[in-house]
């Protein structure tokens, strides 16, 4: 009985947080008729001047003028990645890492840095070398990766010869290919017009044409009404290959429509908060594909289909501003990677059309960044352009990092909190409560992070691949295969926390003074009943000034397996006395204290080094396992970590 209450709760819950009032924001604002009414011909829309217009690009600012060209040169002495079969058999045999997908990419980065290059310099030294690009990719027989295969087929392998798949590597190419065409379709004829034959018949049968047809793509949302987060990412592309590749008004009106209908499907099931629920990394990829999406609607509308006034669509973009804790760290989870490169022409402008200041700031801010440290450009083709030719106006715009007191996504349970308001210096400290929706064995309700001074002390790894090693176990699976109990929660009756949107977070409690931030859930529905989980209420109390204290408050139904709990580690611990571990951050000592009359101790090493995605924390990782040195289906355990 109780079980179903919690379900009907859940429901009404779910259909609380994404019901809304003029959900379908694109195609209520535009139907399909009415498209190549409002639509303009051609290519009079984009806002870039053309490769021939040689006055304009010789007057674009010096100091990234020459950044750019430097990269197109370097790209040009740097071979493409050769892309084997064997990259996709490497998925099919368990590695997490999708070689496919980083080769692509690294080669839609290298063509995208030679587009750039020739742009600005217009010599013509570039064009051997882009040409060579763009034939390589549409000499690919499939732009899809091997997960996509799985998820389309239940097939993992080669690409099938006969079944066109699109996701988001295939809107990547078709949109970086549709830029060089549109750049240089003069130049291509010039070198063979067969060329532009093999770029507009490569983008039409491998992305538009599938597109147009298919109803049963999975980010299409038709069959699911489930979107994710490649819908906007695929559907951007989607719009942008369309805008200027097709000049059809009939393929137009309904590729455009179409793109919409899935766009809306997004939008539909953000929470009322805002919340990006892949995180940091992948909300570029969400919610700024789809702000992007809108700007290419207002663009090719001349400012018809306008929605940037959507509160809704503000508190997405904000989003990124709350997830921010210092410097190039965010607030991860999920698979998410807790370094990241912004784009700071995406978040600049995204700040401008939805009137946010803090973006603005931030925006301005990264941009800084970029010209300060010489760093390359970072984001699609399209985001790289916007912060040349809009750098010296971001430069000229008040610079801040958004140092957010606190933030509560309440409708997601997620919180943000740190020391002082508009500063680094003290503690941030972030947990996440929600359902285990987002992807198997990354199920991490109750997990949370603690920095000190804008530097990482208790982490999410984020993503681990099959390559990571413990030190004292040399053993990979052991790591790859159970992601979940790498986050900071509870091992109970040996069980990690379960997948499913029925496994969750409950009661889920914040209250925030000017002195502490207080958070608490029960997690025993994170886990399958078969865990033995009457109650498993998690409290965190986060002193501004003196650190975090937690609890784990348990009653257990039965005693079944090890239970015990978790803490993942950037600062190697070291053990002052028997319930106290030090770690030293910035020549300063902060304490971990557990009770040792409670607990027996292990600590395990991971070496980062070789895993092409923890090597971005730098340093090894330590994972702490507090043991339970005795038995009882009921307890009350405490762990504090504060500054000495």
């Amino acid at each position: 009985m109780k079980k179903k209450i919690y379900l009907l709760v859940l429901f009404l819950f779910v259909m609380g947080s994404f019901s809304r009032a003029g959900q379908s924001l694109l195609t209520n604002e535009c139907d399909m008729e009415k498209i190549p009414q409002i639509l303009v011909e051609g290519h009079s829309w984009v806002n870039f001047p053309t490769y021939e217009d040689r006055k304009f690009w010789d007057q674009v600012t010096s100091g990234v003028k020459n950044r750019v060209i430097e990269q197109g040169v370097k790209a040009s002495h740097t071979p493409p990645v050769l892309l084997t079969g064997s990259d996709y058999l490497l998925y099919k045999k368990g590695d997490s890492y999708d070689q496919v997908s980083q080769k692509i990419l690294s080669n839609k980065t290298r063509l995208e840095e030679l587009l750039l290059a020739e742009i600005l310099e217009g010599k013509g030294r570039f064009l051997t070398e882009i040409s060579n690009s763009v034939w390589d990719f549409c000499a690919l027989t499939s732009w899809s990766g091997p997960e996509s295969q799985f998820l389309q087929t239940g097939k993992v392998g080669l690409p099938s010869c006969d079944q066109v798949i699109v996701d988001e590597l295939s809107g990547e190419i078709a949109g970086v290919l549709s830029w060089a065409y549109y750049f240089f379709e003069k130049e291509f004829n010039k070198i063979d017009p067969n060329l532009v034959t093999w770029i507009l018949s490569s983008i039409r049968n491998k992305f538009l044409i599938p597109n147009l047809q298919k109803y049963d793509f999975y980010w299409m949302c038709y069959q699911t009404r489930e979107a994710t987060s490649q819908t906007p990412w695929i559907c951007y592309n989607w719009l942008l290959s369309n805008l200027l590749v097709d000049k059809s008004n009939e393929q137009r009106k309904k590729s455009v429509y179409k793109a919409m209908e899935c766009l809306d499907q997004f939008y539909k099931q953000i929470p009322e908060d805002g919340f990006c629920s892949n995180g940091a990394e992948v909300w570029q990829y969400s919610s700024g594909k789809y702000y992007q999406s809108l700007e290419l609607l207002d663009l090719a509308s001349i400012g018809e289909i306008n929605i940037y006034e959507d509160e809704l669509l503000k508190r997405m973009g904000e989003f990124i501003c709350a997830a921010h804790i210092d410097d190039h760290y965010f607030f991860n989870y999920s698979e998410c990677s807790p370094r990241l490169t912004m784009s700071a022409s995406l978040i600049f402008r995204y700040g401008e059309k939805v009137n946010s200041e803090m973006m603005k700031e931030f925006g301005a801010y990264l941009a800084k960044e970029i010209v300060a440290q010489n760093v390359p450009l970072t984001g699609d083709f399209y985001n790289k352009m916007m912060f040349i030719l809009g750098c010296d106006q971001m430069m000229a715009y008040t610079q801040k990092e958004p140092y957010l007191s606190d933030f509560y996504f309440k409708q997601s349970q997620m919180v943000v909190a740190r020391s002082q308001d508009g500063t680094a210096n003290g503690f941030f400290f972030g947990v996440k409560g929600g359902a285990n929706t987002i992807s198997p064995g990354q199920n991490d309700a109750g997990n949370f992070v603690l920095y000190i001074n804008g530097k990482p002390l208790i982490v999410d790894p984020g993503e681990i691949s099959g390559i990571s090693k413990m030190k004292n176990s040399g053993d990979s699976k052991s790591i790859w295969a159970n992601q979940a109990a790498w986050h900071n929660i509870p091992i109970v009756n040996g069980q990690v926390e379960n997948s499913g949107a029925n496994h969750r977070a409950t009661g889920f409690q914040y209250r925030s003074t000017p002195g502490e931030v207080t958070v608490s859930m029960n997690l025993a529905y994170a886990y399958d009943l078969s865990a033995g989980i009457n109650d498993w209420t998690r409290t965190f109390v986060f002193d501004r000034e003196k650190g975090l204290q937690i609890s784990d408050r348990y009653n257990l139904n039965k005693i079944e397996g090890e239970t015990y709990i978790t803490f993942v580690t950037l600062i190697k611990p070291q053990l002052k006395k028997q319930g106290t571990l030090i770690f030293m951050v910035d020549g300063k000592e902060y304490e971990f204290d557990y009770d040792p009359a409670l607990f027996s101790i292990q600590i395990d090493e991971v070496d980062t080094r070789l895993d092409p995605v923890l090597i971005v924390w730098n340093a090894n990782l330590y994972r702490i396992l507090l043991k339970a040195n005795y038995k009882d289906k009921n307890g009350v355990w405490s762990y504090s970590i504060k500054k000495v």
